[in-house]
């Protein structure tokens, strides 16, 4: 194409479905983004899969900045994405992990509470810390927190800061078989060894 524009022509060609880009200050060019109608490519002329279908083997496929930096930035290569500012998600919605969302987080509103399901294989809660603790904390029922469960990886201890109930028929078994069970059915508390000596020392 070619026409005057101010102080010259304009020259230069183009490629269908390609936006056109500035390549001098008088030609006209294709650039980077392919319009084909209904789907929207950057680097990629077959924008079939998404609204917006962005292609780069290295760097940042996405990436959003302020004065200060990078705020949020996708990597190319890798997929991992990355931001320096906290995660929203609204009531009812969830972060869903694995293919299948297998695992899946979630805050469903209001007083009914926030939930984490998992529906494929164990959960598994694992602390690499060295010398470190898992500490179950609620309600200390005065508007406050204190500790309930504390998993000691220090002392390699389960310590207990509050009391424990078994309900009735519940019991409380000890040793790899079974050995030493306790419970109260209602009527009467229970004792029961089935496994060797029943010994009380007082040292």
């Amino acid at each position: 194409i070619e026409m005057p524009i101010g102080a010259g022509p304009v020259d230069g060609s183009g490629t269908a479905n390609y936006l056109a880009r500035w390549i001098d200050s008088d030609t006209l060019g294709i650039g980077a983004a392919y319009d084909n109608g209904t789907n929207v490519g950057i680097g990629n002329n077959n924008p079939t899969a998404a609204k917006l279908v962005v292609f780069a083997n290295s760097g940042y496929a996405f990436r959003t900045e302020n004065t200060l930096g990078f705020t949020f930035r996708i990597e190319a290569a890798s997929g991992n994405i990355y931001t320096t500012g906290d995660t929203y998600v609204q009531d009812g919605n969830k972060i869903r992990l694995g293919d299948n969302n297998d695992l899946q987080i979630y805050h469903a509103g209001g007083t009914t509470g926030s939930y984490i399901d998992n529906y494929v294989g164990h959960m598994r809660f694992n602390n690499y810390g060295n010398d470190t603790d898992i500490i179950f904390q609620n309600d200390d029922g005065a508007g406050g927190l204190t500790p309930y469960l504390t998993l000691d990886g220090g002392l390699t201890k389960t310590i207990f800061s509050k009391s424990t109930r078994h309900n009735d028929f519940v019991s409380a078994f000890f040793g790899s078989g079974d050995d030493l069970g306790i419970y109260h059915n209602g009527t009467k508390s229970a004792i029961e060894n089935y496994v060797g000596n029943l010994e009380i020392t007082n040292n």
